[in-house]
């Protein structure tokens, strides 16, 4: 518990030094627990529209030029809860 919480409060501390400059930070997290603690967290599923049921021929549906591929080139920091192993 104590580790969780050193761990969201070094996210906030980054995510706030890097929005502070303007810069975008993602936030996201496995499930949809976590990502309701983490600010402005979604879950990864939502963020990188990445398929709930993942196998070895799943790939993300970002759209060259999209909105989502335009975001991800202008972020400067992506904060990733539980990412997976």
């Amino acid at each position: 518990m104590v580790m969780e919480e050193l761990e969201r409060h070094i996210w906030r501390a980054l995510s706030t030094n890097f929005c502070s400059k303007g810069d975008i930070v993602l936030t996201t997290a496995s499930s949809n627990i976590v990502a309701l603690l983490i600010p402005e967290g979604r879950t990864m599923h939502s963020r990188f529209a990445i398929p709930i049921n993942v196998d070895e021929d799943s790939t993300c549906n970002i759209k060259k030029g999209g909105q989502l591929d335009e975001l991800i080139a202008k972020t400067k920091l992506i904060i990733w809860d539980e990412a997976p192993q």
